[in-house]
């Protein structure tokens, strides 16, 4: 049974791997990484989560306790990388221009995850790690020796763990989407079903406030932190004071009370309502955003006019 545990743990590395390899192939790390303050909101989240994970896994190495290492590299390129930050990110990569902030972001993230990692699993799964150093070189600013050996323990930086305000952030639309995933899951089974749009309903006007916030400050927006998150095409915010109310007369809707971060004193309702969206698909980036049928969105349209 521990060989098939091994086997698998492997298996999701090497996916995760590959997926940043992928992506990172011809990406010139000294002149295209963007600070991390120029980040994207959830881009500042990974390297938030990637700092701590450096942290943790060091300890438990240094404590030989390789059994809760292996857990959080698990959780790591598991969880948080392939099932959740490698999805949020692909429509940046595949449909964004090729220098914008928003492609450069995703990429300066998925460097730093890189260059960490391969460090990370060399005393674990050291063919892995070496078969990094051969096919992204670029993953470190040691050019010699070779070898994933040579490079040494990698330190996360320190200015990572300052986006504490982004984290709180991030994490409650991680929330949101948790909780979404039965609405959508009834709605992509229903027979009107086409591709989602979110409306949103929050009681707690803090709440609603920080949500805007990574809504790109509207109310109704499909390209903004909030949808890449929500994996959906458009997102409506509402603050209201009866979201069990409106939530309880449409059909794919669910509300819980969530609170933002470590402040359980002032919970509030949130309520997710999917909706089928009024939009038309876009040929080129796959989502219903397109004004006209045919026809390719606003932001494809002038990626294309720039090409």
């Amino acid at each position: 049974m521990w060989v098939v545990v091994c086997c698998t743990m492997c298996l999701q590395i090497r996916r995760a791997v590959r997926f940043m390899l992928q992506h990172l192939d011809g990406f010139d790390a000294e002149r295209e990484c963007l600070p991390f303050q120029e980040l994207m909101p959830l881009d500042q989240y990974m390297l938030y989560k990637l700092y701590h994970f450096v942290e943790t896994f060091t300890d438990n190495m240094e404590s030989m306790k390789f059994y809760l290492a292996c857990a959080d590299l698990h959780l790591l390129t598991k969880t948080e990388l392939a099932g959740f930050y490698h999805n949020t990110i692909k429509s940046r990569l595949l449909c964004s221009a090729r220098y914008s902030r928003e492609r450069s972001s995703a990429l300066t993230t998925l460097h730093h995850h890189l260059s960490v990692v391969h460090r990370l699993i060399a005393p674990l799964v050291p063919i892995t790690a070496e078969e990094i150093v051969l096919q992204y070189p670029a993953r470190t600013p040691v050019a010699k020796p070779s070898g994933a050996f040579h490079h040494g323990w990698p330190e996360a930086s320190g200015e990572w763990q300052e986006a504490t305000g982004v984290v709180q952030d991030v994490g409650f639309a991680r929330q949101i989407l948790n909780m979404s995933h039965l609405p959508r899951h009834n709605f992509e089974g229903s027979e009107d079903a086409k591709l989602a749009d979110f409306n949103i309903l929050l009681s707690n006007e803090s709440s609603f406030n920080r949500m805007m916030s990574l809504n790109g400050g509207a109310d109704r927006s499909s390209l903004s932190s909030l949808t890449e998150i929500l994996l959906c095409n458009t997102v409506h915010l509402q603050h209201v004071d009866n979201v069990a109310d409106l939530c309880n007369l449409e059909k794919f809707a669910l509300h819980k009370s969530l609170s933002i971060g470590d402040d359980s004193s002032t919970p509030g309702d949130v309520g997710v309502i999917v909706q089928r969206s009024t939009a038309h698909h876009c040929p080129r980036c796959r989502r219903c955003v397109a004004n006209t049928e045919g026809e390719v969105c606003v932001p494809c349209g002038a990626v294309e006019a720039s090409s």
